[in-house]
């Protein structure tokens, strides 16, 4: 019985495509996680200051402390100045998410090529651009039929594909006005534009709570 229901709990939910090549583990380390990266060198550091003040080398041991701090400090400030492309496709797909979520069609128009199309399980054919923004007017504006009350991105993967090109795949749960939340597996296709912006060009719609698409 517990394996027949957790049978059914899982049919609820999207199914997940393959997944993206992830990133190197060092770039990403240093440009993309500088949490992390600056506990590691503070910990070397305090490794180090713990051995030096063990053996009586107490001016040695500041310094590795402060070579730490330094370090640490060097670690976020580049993380900051240096954005990937990676993080450009992850902030790009969270503000489509966000525009569609608020039916805000000015600042979901810049976010899309002017040839951007969307293929979805749920319909027959690819809408156009045009066709998209028209339909986020009408169903998801306040009292449309797809009125979103929250939205959680909870899981995305970004890909670089070439100097000017990537792959998001997101995976996104929207709780609408007057509905269960519904979990929905999305692929985006990113170019890079003339002014170095990252733009969505085509959505796919994998997955919809349980309702499986393909990859086109």
């Amino acid at each position: 019985m517990i394996r027949l229901l957790a049978q059914g709990v899982a049919g609820l939910d999207a199914q997940a495509p393959p997944p993206l090549p992830g990133p190197a583990f060092w770039p990403s380390l240093f440009l993309e996680r500088p949490a992390l990266a600056a506990l590691l060198a503070m910990g070397v550091s305090l490794v180090a200051f713990a051995v030096l003040t063990a053996r009586g080398r107490m001016r040695q041991a500041r310094i590795a402390v402060a070579l730490g701090v330094l370090a640490a400090a060097l670690l976020v400030a580049v993380s900051v100045l240096v954005v990937t492309d990676r993080e450009r496709m992850d902030e790009a797909t969270r503000r489509m998410i966000r525009a569609v979520a608020a039916a805000d069609t000015a600042d979901l128009d810049l976010v899309l090529t002017p040839d951007a199309v969307l293929l979805s399980p749920l319909s027959g054919q690819p809408l156009t651009k045009s066709e998209i923004l028209a339909g986020i007017a009408a169903d998801f504006r306040p009292g449309g039929v797809y009125e979103v009350r929250e939205h959680r991105v909870l899981e995305l993967q970004a890909a670089p594909e070439g100097p000017d090109g990537g792959r998001v795949q997101v995976k996104v749960r929207i709780t609408p006005a007057d509905g269960p939340p519904t979990p929905a597996w999305v692929r985006i296709d990113f170019e890079r534009a003339a002014e170095g912006e990252w733009r969505v060009g085509g959505i796919n719609v994998f997955s919809v709570g349980g309702i499986a698409g393909r990859l086109r």
